[in-house]
C-alpha cells in the first residue's frame, strides 16, 4: 500500500478513482457517481478531466495522454537538455 493510501486509510477517507460524477444534490449532501455509487458529505473535491498542453503534442516528447514523460528525480525528458515541470510533466503519484 502506498504512503498516500495508508494516510487516507488511517483517517477513514475512502479514495475513489476513475469515476464520473453524474449529479450532486446540494440540499441533501449527496454526490452520485457512475456504477451506482452515492456518497454523502458536505465537501466535495474533484479534479476535472485534463490533458497535456496542446503545444507539446507532436513534439515527440509526449506520452499517450499528451504529458511529457520525465525522470521523477531530475525532471529530465528523453530529449537531451530538455526538462519539464508543472502541468506539462507526467509525474505518476503512487496511489
Amino acid at each position: 500500500m502506498s504512503d498516500i493510501r495508508k494516510m487516507l486509510d488511517e483517517r477513514g477517507i475512502e479514495l475513489i478513482t476513475q469515476a464520473k460524477v453524474l449529479s450532486m444534490d446540494i440540499n441533501a449532501g449527496i454526490l452520485v457517481l457512475d456504477h451506482g455509487i452515492t456518497i454523502p458529505g458536505d465537501l466535495f473535491l474533484g479534479i476535472p478531466p485534463h490533458w497535456g498542453p496542446s503545444v507539446l503534442q507532436g513534439s515527440g516528447i509526449t506520452e499517450k495522454g499528451g504529458w511529457v514523460e520525465v525522470d521523477p528525480h531530475t525532471l529530465e525528458t528523453k530529449a537531451e537538455n530538455v526538462f519539464a515541470v508543472g502541468d506539462a510533466a507526467a509525474l505518476k503519484l503512487p496511489i
